[in-house]
Parts: C-alpha cells; sequence; structure tokens
C-alpha cells in the first residue's frame, strides 16, 4: 500500500470512529430534567351503555303466515307468524313477539314481548301494549 492509501484509510477509519462515538453531554443540566408537571394520568374511559340486545334473525316464514287484522277501535294491525314468534306491525313501528310455549294451546297462541302481548284464537288476536287492549278480526281480504 502506498503512502497515499495509507492515509485516505486513516481519514477513513477516523471519520468512522467519530460517528460512533456517544453524544456529549448536554450544556444545560435543564434539558435531560422532565417537566415536573409533564405528568398527567390518562382521562378516564367512559364506555356507552351497551346496546339493547335485537331479536335473532327468524327462518323465513310459510308463504300465507302474513295477516291483516282489522281492530274494534278503528286501527288495523298487521302480523306475521312463524313457528317461534310474531312480528307485529303498527303505524308506530314493529315488535317481535316471542311465542309462548306454556301459554300456547291447540287452536289458542300467546306471543309475549317486554312491553306488548298478543293472544290469537282462530280469526281474533287481543293485542296488549301499554296498559291497554284491543281485539282485532282478521280482516275478510286475507286468506
Amino acid at each position: 500500500m502506498n503512502l497515499k492509501t495509507k492515509m485516505m484509510a486513516g481519514l477513513v477509519l477516523a471519520a468512522m470512529a467519530a460517528a460512533c462515538s456517544p453524544s456529549p453531554a448536554p450544556e444545560s443540566p435543564e434539558a435531560s430534567q422532565p417537566a415536573q408537571d409533564a405528568y398527567a394520568p390518562p382521562p378516564e374511559v367512559v364506555l356507552p351503555p351497551p346496546a339493547p340486545m335485537q331479536a335473532a334473525a327468524v327462518p323465513a316464514a310459510a308463504s300465507g303466515s302474513m295477516v291483516v287484522y282489522a281492530c274494534d277501535d278503528g286501527s288495523g294491525l298487521t302480523v306475521t307468524y312463524d313457528k317461534y314468534s310474531a312480528l307485529v306491525k303498527l303505524p308506530t313501528g314493529s315488535t317481535m313477539l316471542s311465542r309462548a310455549e306454556s301459554g300456547s294451546s291447540s287452536g289458542n297462541e300467546a306471543y309475549l314481548g317486554e312491553e306488548m302481548s298478543l293472544y290469537r284464537n282462530g280469526d281474533l288476536v287481543e293485542l296488549s301494549a301499554a296498559g291497554k287492549s284491543r281485539t282485532c278480526t282478521k280482516h275478510p281480504g286475507n286468506s
């Protein structure tokens, strides 16, 4: 190796050693001190209340299971029946009611929900909601 190459290699090694050396200490002691009021507890996490459970999807109802009723108070309702439930459709909204096995017997069926109940006997139903009951008859246009 010639002298020029040796000098270049020495300079490269010196530069590499300088680049890998630890950084000097800070000049001001304040720079290395954390702020005294820097810690703040994390904000309290407030979770919303759980959403009410939705009724499970029911299997497709058999053809002809939707019945329209005319009620004694002049209102009407539509009920879609299946093996385990009844979907009651009113002008104010729809409610899924579960079939009560103990309250259902041959020719009579009971469907219960939290705020509504429906009792079916042939072409007649009695709907109870909000402390009021109404009797409804199957609309003549139903099959």
